[in-house]
């Protein structure tokens, strides 16, 4: 089953460690040719450093990013683009928050 929704981080904030701002909220269309253009967004192929976490959503995700972020640094990766975050287990599927699932996508290339 594909993702269906999440929300995008700016590089941004990504780059300045702010990880608890506003983000843009984004779902997987299905037929977009039913969406304007204006509202439509593809992500370009590429590396993808990932990370899947589970509970609360900003406390768990700021340690995740922070994690990426170390990695990517200390093996010299840039990052290339705002990151994704997509939910794979919300509250619609499970009232137990320890279950919630969400996955990282960060961008990057080589130095």
């Amino acid at each position: 089953m594909l993702p269906t929704d999440g929300i995008i981080i700016e590089e941004t904030n990504l780059k300045l460690g702010r990880f608890e701002e506003p983000s843009t909220i984004f779902i997987v269309a299905k037929n977009k040719e039913d969406i304007p253009n204006t509202y439509q967004l593809t992500i370009p192929g590429g590396l993808f450093a990932c990370i899947r976490y589970n509970g609360e959503l900003l406390s768990s995700r700021s340690e995740s990013l922070r994690k990426i972020l170390h990695y990517l640094n200390k093996n010299s990766y840039q990052i290339t683009g705002d990151a994704l975050q997509i939910m794979h287990l919300d509250i619609t599927i499970t009232d137990k928050p320890n279950e919630i699932t969400f996955e990282i996508q960060v961008p990057f290339r080589k130095l």
